[in-house]
């Protein structure tokens, strides 16, 4: 089910009021049966209350309908705040027979403090207007009587003018106040969303720092330890294979498997310890360790390489050295292993303080039509964009089939 429009909170109050109103106007129908003498009855028209109630079945009926939500989103709450004061004002007009009154000023405030809840100032004053000239409307084709300091008098414009300004002044100082809370309100959670999502991804990236300084430490016992004890065996495996006819021939085969098999284990080793570390990162920055992440990639797979950088850039935070290391490794092995392409262009460029990666290979491509680049589709493309998140950056990536494909990381320094 989609996520409801409605500000947190809001439905409930809204079928709290409805339920109010119904419960007020079975009240007034049992009470004016029971207690009100025949003449009293009169005065009253049950017919309008019947509607009334209509109208507040009608409206906690659409309030409990979670369907009609969810097919008039934005307009559900305006057609449910229609509906009420629809019913409002036909009640205040009809039932009560005294036109402009002050009966329904706390159900009204209690709508005006359910659209300044929902919406802004202006939508809080566009109700209270169209509210405003509703009734005046209402009055003019449909002229009744109007209560005044305790006496009725009849039906005049400007006392009907001045009723109409002096509630519509109280609804709008509600509105004003409530809408001046709820924005409030509204900044606070966003600022408290935004300082959450800023934790996460400080968290994130101290997470990742964590990992790549503990890979950087396991890499160097592994080096200090089972690389070198893997080529001290294969010196000593050589220097005994120089011994020439001192050995048996069985011997010799033995030897020189040994040999073969501990030579490829120390390159596995060195391969798995290039890989575990991103020292090039601590050793030569991020223009360096691109640099010979993109040589490396090409030398190996035999792809023609154009390179674009500065000699240097402005000293980085290492989580977005980091983050920009990686995708740029991604990248180059996704066009390396992947896209078919025999010519890949590396560019890094910085210029206030905005940092660019682009990585374009002239590889098969893939439409991105079918293979849903912004949800992460294949290849690598999620943990790209999981990178760039971690560090605010931004990701994209264009690609066609048969036209190669370009992957830009931006990165703006917060001011």
């Amino acid at each position: 089910m989609q996520k409801s429009l409605a500000e947190p909170g809001l439905l409930q109050a809204f079928r709290f009021y409805g339920w109010l109103r119904f419960f007020l106007l079975v009240i007034i129908l049992s009470a004016s049966l029971v207690y009100l003498p025949l003449e009293a009855r009169a005065t009253i028209s049950y017919p309008s209350i019947a509607w009334s109630l209509v109208f507040c079945l009608l409206l906690l009926g659409m309030l409990y309908w979670r369907w009609l939500e969810s097919k008039l989103r934005k307009w559900y709450i305006p057609l449910a705040v229609t509906v009420s004061t629809a019913g409002l004002l036909l009640e205040q007009h009809f039932i009560m027979r005294q036109g402009i009154n002050w009966q329904n000023l706390p159900f009204m405030v209690i709508l005006v403090i359910l659209v300044a809840w929902q919406y802004d100032f202006r939508s809080v004053l566009f109700f209270i207007l169209g509210a405003a000239a509703a009734e005046g409307l209402l009055n003019l084709f449909l002229p009744s009587t109007v209560v005044f300091i305790g006496s009725y008098h009849p039906d005049i414009p400007l006392m009907v003018s001045l009723f109409l300004v002096g509630r519509s002044t109280i609804y709008l100082l509600f509105g004003y106040v409530v809408s001046r809370l709820v924005k409030a309100q509204r900044q606070q959670r966003q600022a408290l969303a935004e300082a959450n999502q800023k934790l996460v991804r400080q968290a994130a990236a101290q997470e990742q720092l964590t990992i790549s300084r503990e890979r950087v430490r396991i890499s160097r016992e592994l080096h200090d330890t089972l690389a070198h004890t893997l080529s001290a065996l294969a010196v000593q495996t050589d220097a005994l294979l120089s011994m020439g006819d001192a050995l048996p021939e069985r011997v010799t085969m033995m030897l020189e498997r040994m040999l073969a098999t501990t030579r490829a284990g120390l390159d596995g080793t060195r391969r798995s310890l290039k890989d575990l570390r991103a020292a090039p990162l601590d050793e030569m920055g991020l223009v360096g360790a691109v640099h010979l992440l993109a040589e490396d990639l090409a030398a190996r797979q035999n792809i023609a390489l154009v390179i674009k950088a500065p000699d240097e850039l402005d000293e980085l935070p290492p989580e977005v050295e980091h983050g920009f290391y990686r995708i740029a490794q991604e990248a180059l092995e996704n066009a390396a292993l992947h896209s078919g392409a025999d010519r890949i262009s590396v560019k890094l460029s910085a210029r206030d303080r905005v940092i660019c990666l682009e990585v374009a290979d002239n590889g098969t491509g893939f439409s991105t039509e079918t293979v849903p680049v912004q949800n992460g589709g294949r290849l690598g493309i999620q943990g790209m964009r999981e990178r760039a998140e971690l560090i605010d950056a931004i990701l994209e990536i264009s690609s066609q089939d048969g036209r190669g494909t370009l992957v830009k990381a931006i990165w703006t320094e917060a001011r």
